[in-house]
């Protein structure tokens, strides 16, 4: 690597236990506690407020730092010795004890003081008492997860020598930077979630399974600290892989410690000797980041009944036993799994069977794909957003449109129009609908480097943010209403309190932006009636693109729209 440009220390700072501490602690903030690798220590046992008992393990910490050379390519740098370390975030105001243990015994006690931390949406994400379709934080505010998949980091490989074109297979990534700035644009236009896949660049594991790189971790720490400081709600997901083939689509080719290959996927989830060291690496994430707020939820598995080489029941049924093992291990997170795209019959029952009371929270994914075998996917990202979430959906559970956007036939590519898509047509498409449909929060796309980033579109998040915040979305007892025309879809959430309506062109799609190549039939007149809204002592209405035409009035509860270009969010408090 060429001579350092920039040089980021994310060391975490740590509370000392060799003096005493007089500072106040924020509530739901997260205590650092280092000790000497041979001090022995096991765990630090803390009493709440309350007298309840709480337990954080110890882990091996490498401190280290990110460095980028003049390309701003990206390494990771070990600093000094590994330590031991514990991570604990109180959730109580006011006085807690603590006992650090070591060879069975306790080696030194100490107190601090929790204070509110003052902040709002602060806690854990939860799923809403008040309303079951909904999220809140502990504190009781709504939370509603708009924003996108972030899963991996596209990488880069070095010259081989000067000849042009000719590439090693050293990979470089520009790493912790890259995504410090996705979270900056998030935060910036008020969304509020990401999801990220624990593997690729963010993983931890040697060349052998199941042994650890500790200076590895960094990259997880930045990832939960960042998303501290941008506000942004986490959904982690630990595995990807699918096959154990060379040269196949999320292939893992693992080598055993005893020396033995991986042979199939029906050998990794069934066998002993490859799930103890699988739970060796969730046992390290759980000593770092368990009980972190940050992380709104933990995943499993991404798409998992894609795995390939095993029966669809043995995948069922280990989720169900390994969902409740890592709640055990990190109870104040939700947990939840996810499967391929709800695209054809083939997948009917495998959503039906996650239905299931131990996940946490419904998910479902599906895309704009001409070569699906459901009719429904080939065209209107806004009918297939609906039917998805009433297909997934369960009464009694939030359910979210966890991955989308559009593809070539059959998952062949990014969808040849991103190219074309600068006014994020199809992002708005697959990000909005399905909240009104009745979704906990915004579709959650996916192509963010290939589409989002590329065509900045960061922007188009934040009319949605506007009309749900100060909502309590788990009070509100939301109707789905549906009052579409000929010429509009009219999505809206109608509550005892507020409406939230979503108005969109139907003339406006992709097919005549990109094919067709036509302008835009402005929409010249709609009058809605009879759609149960009384006359708002506020109403609000935001255009969701810059250049839009329309406007929106609600008069004695009939809605008169005038010169709807492209679509509109808005939102009427009666209460």
């Amino acid at each position: 690597m060429n001579k350092p440009i920039k040089i980021v220390d994310n060391t975490p700072i740590y509370f000392s236990t060799d003096k005493k501490n007089t500072d106040p602690v924020l509530k739901y903030s997260r205590i650092n506690m280092a000790f000497p690798k041979e001090s022995g220590v096991e765990k630090v046992v803390f009493k709440t407020p309350h007298h309840v008992k709480e337990f954080a393990q110890t882990f091996i910490h490498q401190p280290a730092r990110f460095v980028y050379d003049i390309h701003g390519y990206e390494t990771i740098e070990p600093i000094g010795e590994e330590i031991l370390c514990i991570r604990y975030t109180p959730d109580t105001v006011g006085q807690y004890e603590y006992s650090v243990i070591g060879n069975g015994q306790t080696i030194k006690t100490g107190i601090f003081t929790c204070v509110e931390s003052g902040h709002r949406n602060s806690g854990y994400v939860q799923v809403s008492a008040k309303d079951p379709r909904y999220f809140q934080t502990s504190d009781g505010s709504a939370f509603c997860p708009i924003g996108l998949n972030l899963a991996a980091l596209d990488s880069y490989r070095l010259p081989a020598g000067t000849e042009h074109f000719a590439t090693s297979n050293e990979k470089v990534y520009m790493g912790m930077e890259e995504v410090r700035r996705w979270f900056k644009k998030l935060h910036e236009s008020g969304a509020n979630f990401a999801r990220i896949w624990l593997t690729q660049y963010f993983d931890v594991e040697k060349e052998i399974y199941g042994e650890l790189d500790y200076a590895a971790f960094a990259k997880i720490d930045a990832i939960v600290e960042y998303a501290r400081k941008y506000n942004i709600r986490l959904k982690l997901v630990f595995e990807h892989f699918r096959t154990v083939k060379p040269g196949s689509f999320a292939t893992k080719n693992a080598t055993h410690p005893d020396g033995s290959q991986l042979s199939s996927m029906h050998e990794w989830f069934t066998e002993e000797k490859w799930q103890s060291l699988w739970w060796n690496k969730i046992n390290a994430y759980m000593h770092r980041h368990a009980n972190d707020p940050t992380i709104a939820m933990w995943e499993l598995w991404n798409e998992i009944n894609a795995v390939a080489e095993i029966k669809w029941e043995e995948l069922r049924d280990w989720t169900f036993a390994t969902i409740p093992m890592v709640k055990e291990k990190s109870p104040k997170n939700l947990v939840v799994n996810s499967l391929g795209s709800y695209d054809s019959d083939w997948a009917k029952p495998h959503y039906e069977e996650f239905k299931h009371d131990v996940i946490d929270s419904q998910q479902v994914h599906r895309y704009l794909d001409q070569g699906a075998p459901y009719e429904i996917c080939h065209c209107d990202p806004v009918e297939f957003s609906i039917d998805a979430i009433n297909a997934a959906k369960r009464p009694d559970k939030p359910v979210l449109l966890a991955e989308t956007g559009a593809v070539n036939n059959v998952h062949t590519g990014p969808f040849r129009f991103y190219r074309w898509d600068d006014r994020g047509i199809i992002f708005h498409d697959t990000t909005y609908p399905a909240f009104f449909a009745g979704a906990a929060g915004s579709g959650h796309i996916w192509h963010w480097n290939d589409y989002v980033d590329n065509k900045n579109l960061w922007r188009y998040y934040t009319p949605l943010v506007k009309i749900v915040e100060d909502v309590d979305l788990a009070a509100e007892n939301f109707e789905i209403v549906d009052y579409s025309t000929a010429k509009t879809y009219f999505l809206g959430l109608k509550g005892e309190n507020t409406f939230l309506g979503w108005i969109r062109n139907k003339g406006d799609t992709w097919q005549n932006e990109f094919i067709h190549q036509e302008p835009v039939p402005v929409v010249e007149s709609e009058v809605y009636i009879n759609i149960g809204i009384c006359d708002a002592s506020e109403f609000t209405m935001v255009h969701c693109w810059e250049d839009e035409t329309a406007t929106l009035e609600l008069n004695n509860g009939k809605l008169s729209l005038q010169k709807l270009k492209y679509g509109l969010v808005f939102k009427a408090n009666y209460g």
